[in-house]
């Protein structure tokens, strides 16, 4: 069984043990914002689809592997609303023993999903903490400075507000080490060769999210300077493509159907901020995914990477 821990409280923060229930949910008008459920299918979609492109189990930098394996002290920011057996932090936790892993997010019900069952004969994995935390509300994280070697934060461009990148990145500058990493990892938003349905309907999205809520969707082309304004060097980046549909096989067919469970969960809150109905809505989502195999769109996914400044 996997052991959790949650350390002792910091930075004034509001970490929460695993019972305590959904305090750190962002609510509108007495409503979650996005589908628990669907987003922890989602996240297991994602996450398969982000290993099989990179062609990798671990989605880290060249250079922090071998740190691994003689023990470093690791954050993982949003790792997403559940953990299974499978779930890359897990697989992190097993292969590098001597390394210790952190794991923050805002979904407190993380720690339902946590106990798996290892392998015959392994020995319980007792090198991970999660904890519950609200990094953007609180801006800060329940760490002291210069802890960690490597921190990787995913997935939040369709989260964090144009004003929140620098503050959040200044936050992770400070827990991490001299000499150690951050790496940023972000689904480019939109997808390229879209038909003219998709690009309708997500320019209109892309619009209405910077409109009214600050939210750049386009930021993942910007990582590499959102690093170096962070004060990061030796700054890296890549990138992998993804298909969107059956044109791509089974992974194209397990992409578009990430694309399908984002557009699920996050109806409530774009129905909200566009000011339709949801069977529109629902209109304009089926009529994108409609256009797919004959246009063959795909995602672009982008890893950035730094080093922060000093001698580790």
């Amino acid at each position: 069984m996997i052991q959790l821990n949650i350390p002792k409280k910091n930075c004034q923060s509001l970490v929460q043990k695993a019972s305590e229930s959904d305090l750190n949910f962002r609510w509108s008008q007495g409503k979650r914002r996005v589908n628990i459920d669907i987003e922890q299918d989602r996240h297991k979609f994602e996450l398969y689809v982000l290993r099989w492109a990179l062609g990798s189990r671990h989605i880290i930098p060249p250079a922090i592997k071998p740190k691994l394996f003689d023990g470093i002290e690791v954050l993982d920011i949003n790792c997403g609303p559940g953990l299974w057996d499978g779930h890359p932090i897990l697989d992190m936790a097993q292969d590098f023993v001597h390394s210790s892993f952190y794991l923050v997010d805002t979904h407190s019900l993380l720690p339902q999903y946590a106990s798996v069952d290892t392998s015959p004969g392994e020995q319980r994995l007792d090198n991970f903490t999660f904890i519950a935390h609200n990094t953007l509300q609180e801006k800060c994280l329940p760490f002291e400075s210069d802890k960690f070697d490597f921190i990787q934060q995913r997935l939040m461009s369709f989260v964090y507000k144009q004003q929140d990148w620098p503050v959040i990145l200044k936050e992770l500058q400070r827990v991490t080490k001299p000499g150690g990493c951050i790496q940023l990892v972000e689904v480019e938003i939109p997808p390229q060769n879209l038909g003219p349905q998709g690009e309708q309907w997500l320019a209109q999205v892309e619009k209405v999210m910077k409109e009214k809520r600050d939210i750049d969707v386009r930021v993942t082309s910007q990582l590499d300077q959102i690093l170096s304004a962070a004060g990061l060097l030796d700054i890296q980046t890549k990138f992998v493509s993804v298909p969107i549909g059956s044109w791509g096989l089974d992974i194209g067919n397990l992409w578009r159907q990430n694309y399908e469970l984002f557009f699920e969960s996050a109806q409530p809150i774009l129905v909200e901020l566009m000011e339709m109905s949801h069977s529109e809505y629902k209109r304009k989502v089926d009529a994108m995914m409609d256009e797919l195999n004959e246009y063959k769109p795909f995602s672009n996914i982008h890893l950035v990477w730094g080093r922060v400044p000093g001698d580790s």
